[in-house]
C-alpha cells in the first residue's frame, strides 16, 4: 500500500512538505504543490481521511520529546510540566528519542499527522534545517537546548552567563589554573557555558593556556574517564586546582576517580557540578553546582504552549529564567593559597 513516505520520495519533498499539500496549507508554493499532486497521481494515494478529520479534532495529548530518561535533570521538569497540563485537561506523552534523529523524526510525525496537538521539545538531535522544517506551522516549544535562530517560543536559562558566574565563583577562591568538562560538539548549553567561562578567563587575564577543555559525556563513567585522560596527558606536570563541569553526574565522576587517587575534593582538587540534581546533595563531599529552576522551566514550558495553542500569531516568546550557585563542601580555595 502507498502511504505518505512514499509520495514524499516521489515528489523530492519532505513528508512535512506532503502533509501540507494535503491540507490546502496556503504556504506551500504553487510549484511544490504541483510536484506533490502529480506524485500522488502517479501513485493512485489515497490520504487518511481519519487523519486529515484530526486537523480540527482536539486530542488533548502534548508531544514531549526527551534525548534519555536516566538524566536525572529532567525528572522535576516533567513533574512540573504534567501537573501544569493536568490543570488545562492535558495529558503528556514522553517520547525518548536516545539521542536517535530518525527516532526523533518519526515522533515528530505524530504533530504532523494531528495525533497530538503540540508538542515540547527539551533537546533535539536532528539538524537545525530539519528540525525547522518539520515543526514549521505546528505548536511547539523549546525547552532547555534549542535552536536560537528557529521561530519558536523558548524557556531555558541564560547558559552564557551561567558559565561566566561559575568561572567568577572559582576564580574569586584564587584558582588560576581550570579545567571545563563539557559536551560542546552535543548541546548548544555546554558551548553557551563554556563561551561564558571562557569571558571571564579572559576578564581576569588569565592565560588561555592555563584552562583545559576537555570533551565529556553526561555520566559518571564519562567524567571519571575524562578527568583520567587528562592526567596522562599532563603526564606529570600540575592538575588544574579545580574543574568546572556542565553536569553534576561529570561532577561527580571526576570526584569519584580523583578520590580513588587519593586527592581531597575541596582542597587538592576543587569540582564543580550543573544543574542541583539530588544527587548533588547527597555525594561525599557535597557537590557545589549551579541550579537551574526546573520546576519553573516546566511550568513556564506548559505555559507558553497553551498561549500558542489559542493565539496561532502570538509571538515566540523567549524567556530565561535565573540560575543560583549552590556552594557546598566539593570547592575551596587552593592549598597553596
Amino acid at each position: 500500500m502507498v502511504n505518505i513516505k512514499d509520495v514524499a520520495r516521489e515528489a523530492g519533498v519532505s513528508v512535512a512538505t506532503v502533509s501540507r499539500v494535503i491540507n490546502n496549507d496556503p504556504k506551500v508554493a504553487p510549484a511544490t504543490k504541483e510536484k506533490v499532486d502529480e506524485a500522488v497521481k502517479r501513485l493512485n494515494y489515497q490520504p487518511n481521511l481519519i487523519g486529515r478529520n484530526l486537523r480540527t479534532a482536539c486530542t488533548n495529548k502534548i508531544l514531549v520529546l526527551l534525548p534519555a530518561i536516566s538524566n536525572q535533570f529532567y525528572s522535576r521538569i516533567i513533574v512540573s510540566m504534567e501537573a501544569a497540563a493536568e490543570e488545562q485537561g492535558y495529558d503528556l506523552l514522553l517520547c525518548i528519542t536516545n539521542g536517535n534523529p530518525a527516532k526523533e523524526r518519526k515522533y515528530l510525525e505524530m504533530l504532523q499527522a494531528h495525533l497530538v496537538d503540540a508538542a515540547i521539545s527539551l533537546s533535539s538531535s536532528l539538524s537545525p534545517k530539519d528540525f525547522a522544517e518539520l515543526t514549521d506551522g505546528y505548536p511547539l516549544v523549546q525547552c532547555c537546548e534549542f535552536f536560537a535562530d528557529i521561530k519558536t517560543p523558548i524557556v531555558s536559562i541564560d547558559n552564557e552567563q551561567a558559565g561566566f558566574d561559575s568561572a567568577e565563583y572559582l576564580i574569586s577562591l584564587g584558582h588560576r589554573r581550570i579545567a571545563f568538562f563539557g559536551n560542546n560538539d552535543k548541546y548548544v548549553s555546554s558551548q553557551l557555558r563554556l563561551n561564558g567561562f571562557r569571558k571571564a578567563i579572559a576578564y581576569h587575564k588569565i592565560a588561555e593556556e592555563q584552562l583545559f577543555v576537555r570533551n565529556s559525556e553526561f555520566s559518571f563513567a564519562s567524567g571519571r574517564e575524562t578527568f583520567f585522560k587528562l592526567q596522562k596527558e599532563l603526564d606529570g606536570a600540575p592538575l588544574p586546582t579545580a574543574i568546572f563541569c556542565v553536569s553534576d553526574s561529570i561532577a561527580i565522576g571526576v570526584m569519584q576517580e580523583a578520590q580513588a587517587q587519593g586527592i581531597k575534593i575541596g582542597t587538592e582538587l576543587s569540582v564543580m557540578g550543573f544543574d542541583n540534581t539530588a544527587v548533588s546533595e547527597i555525594c561525599f563531599p557535597p557537590l557545589t553546582t549551579v541550579s537551574q529552576p526546573r520546576a519553573d522551566i516546566g511550568s513556564t514550558a506548559i505555559k507558553l504552549l497553551f498561549k500558542k495553542l489559542k493565539e496561532k500569531r502570538s509571538r515566540n516568546t523567549k524567556e530565561f529564567l535565573p540560575h543560583t550557585i549552590v556552594t557546598r563542601e566539593s570547592t575551596g580555595k587552593p592549598v597553596n593559597l
